[in-house]
């Protein structure tokens, strides 16, 4: 944040609190680094929940072959893998 204010930018404040918020999830629970939180936490994380948002509003999306339902099961394995073999995780 302090670098868009020196640069006089605009600042994102929902994508903002949502880094946050993923990053004390990852720190509270998993033990893992901020960094290593905004590493993972996007690529994985992000296309899960933005799909079964979708799928609240059309539960079909679930069982059909939509490029974002196909995303989300194959981030939801690498998520899986992930955390299963995740060196920071809490014992």
């Amino acid at each position: 944040m302090e670098e868009h204010r020196k640069k006089d930018l605009p600042i994102e404040l929902d994508e903002e609190l949502r880094r946050m918020a993923i990053q004390v999830i990852g720190e509270a629970i998993l033990s893992m680094d901020p960094a290593l939180c905004d590493k993972v936490f996007p690529d994985l994380y992000l296309p899960i929940v933005e799909e079964a948002n979708r799928q609240t509003w059309w539960p079909m999306r679930k069982y059909l072959p939509f490029p974002g339902s196909l995303k989300s099961k194959s981030c939801q394995r690498l998520f899986d893998h992930f955390f299963n073999q995740c060196p920071q995780k809490a014992a």
